[in-house]
């Protein structure tokens, strides 16, 4: 039995577990370790999961619930839910290839997209309480990718179409499926993201300029608006479920990263790498991971909502380090 208990040198109180922050996990060339970092009382915290038996391989996938860990077996991953309760649940979900994509539904469960035997494309499946063993919601073409939705259910930008399924932006459920952006309004180079409450962003490139669209869960109403930056293929949409985006991309060239909302304009935060790693977590925090200029290590950055405060977290953790928002 695993202890997802944390370990930390500071007398804090509550359930840690629950809270937003961000996971990582530090190889060193052996088996990951999983540590988390918490914003608390105007200070950083880390703390150590203490979660058993982690194989080179193995996926952290961030949930409402908890969090996800895919452990790999061979060539497939066995799959694993850590609750914000306590309760461990191993084995959840087995015989998951270990080239799919994979995000969580936003609850218990997960979504998979991945090729199969005998078809020139991929099968996007989902995994729950009612579908233990996954079923097959759709087959999509190989251009096509997963993107984390909430409420059980996911996207897909389907990049190029095939026979079975139109080129765009679809969102699926176990039961349902809709083409919400049709192929000829969304471009295969676009960048999505969900916000975790059923609408999407999309930034592109239309008539030479960089746009960027929030489509609103429930209705077809699209806001719209034009930015003043660079759309090229490392740009970066990085979600907040509080509201509005992060936006990692190039001006005047130089990398920074940016805050938008609707309402408001485009916001400067910092310079960072255009390799930089960014997530967010349910505070509406972002996450960035870069590599320190003087060394081998990376450095951890936390920057604090759309206020454009920034702070260094720590800045020894080693090449390899992966990490994943908590939210």
């Amino acid at each position: 039995e695993d202890d997802i208990s944390e370990d930390d040198s500071s007398d804090l109180e509550g359930d840690l577990f629950s809270e937003a922050g961000v996971y990582l996990m530090p190889t060193n060339g052996r088996n990951p370790t999983i540590e988390k970092a918490i914003f608390r009382s105007n200070r950083v915290h880390r703390l150590m999961l203490r979660v058993n038996d982690l194989p080179v391989g193995t996926r952290v996938v961030p949930t409402m619930k908890g969090i996800i860990i895919c452990r790999r077996r061979s060539s497939i991953f066995s799959v694993s839910l850590y609750d914000k309760s306590g309760q461990t649940l191993h084995g959840l979900y087995n015989q998951i290839p270990i080239n799919d994509q994979i995000v969580s539904d936003g609850e218990r469960g997960i979504w998979t997209l991945g090729n199969v035997a005998n078809y020139d494309g991929k099968h996007l499946r989902c995994f729950n309480r009612q579908y233990r063993n996954g079923k097959t919601v759709r087959r999509v073409s190989n251009q096509s990718t997963l993107i984390q939705g909430a409420n059980e259910e996911t996207w897909v930008h389907v990049k190029r179409g095939n026979n079975d399924i139109l080129a765009g932006l679809w969102r699926f459920r176990a039961t349902s499926q809709r083409l919400v952006i049709p192929g000829d309004d969304i471009s295969a180079e676009a960048k999505v993201v969900a916000d975790g409450q059923g609408s999407v962003w999309v930034m592109d490139k239309r008539g030479g300029n960089t746009q960027i669209s929030w489509r609103i869960s429930g209705s077809r109403a699209t806001h719209t608006q034009t930015l003043g930056i660079d759309f090229v293929k490392d740009s970066k949409l990085i979600s907040n479920i509080k509201g509005g985006v992060y936006i990692h991309s190039r001006r005047n060239g130089q990398w920074c990263l940016f805050f938008f909302r609707i309402d408001r304009e485009l916001a400067y935060i910092k310079d960072f790498p255009k390799e930089s790693k960014m997530v967010a977590d349910a505070a509406g925090n972002t996450w960035v991971l870069q590599k320190d200029r003087t060394s081998s290590n990376r450095i951890l950055y936390l920057a604090r909502g759309e206020n454009g405060h920034v702070r260094e977290v720590n800045r020894e953790l080693p090449a390899g380090t992966m990490m994943t928002g908590a939210i």
